[in-house]
């Protein structure tokens, strides 16, 4: 899902909207407020009778709104649709690492929660690849981009490898 926000979104917005810099701005801005939004709520109603329940509705409700960037609606309903998946990426983000926190053994937490977020991560870079096969070869903004969104991608992730090792052998046992 990260992948597909960091990479398709600004594509869609270029392409079919042939939005600019400032619109895909704005419109981020309005995704991360639908996140914040949504992690108020998370607060307010912690902890979740059945977080797993949730967490499967957030996911098939994100179906809709991807649908209706694909049906390339009208730009409030485009709006709106942002708006929405800001929400459901707050929720789920939020009860998928809950959920993988809760339910790891304790002696393997700290392994699993880093596995967890560097997959989280790497769908960032799988996104820019995407990116960069589907862009003509003279579109020259759509390769930089996803040159830049696949380098940046794969510095994160390797970085989060480098600094989950060291981590891991600060608590090893001399």
């Amino acid at each position: 899902n990260a992948g597909a926000f960091m990479t398709v979104y600004p594509f869609i917005i270029k392409r079919v909207y042939d939005g600019d810099a400032f619109i895909l701005s704005v419109l981020m801005a309005i995704f991360f407020a639908g996140a914040a939004v949504s992690n108020a709520l998370l607060l307010k109603f912690m902890p979740l009778r059945s977080p797993g329940k949730v967490f499967l509705i957030m996911q098939l409700s994100r179906i809709v709104v991807l649908f209706l960037l694909w049906l390339q609606p009208a730009w409030w309903l485009l709006v709106v649709a942002t708006i929405g998946w800001g929400l459901n990426m707050g929720v789920t983000t939020n009860l998928a690492r809950a959920i993988v926190q809760e339910s790891a053994q304790e002696a393997y937490r700290g392994r699993i929660l880093s596995a967890f977020s560097v997959g989280m991560l790497g769908s960032a870079p799988i996104g820019a690849i995407l990116l960069v096969r589907q862009s003509a070869p003279d579109d020259y903004l759509s390769l930089g981009l996803g040159f830049v969104g696949i380098v940046l991608g794969m510095i994160n992730v390797v970085g989060g490898f480098l600094v989950t090792d060291r981590m891991l052998k600060m608590f090893k046992r001399k």
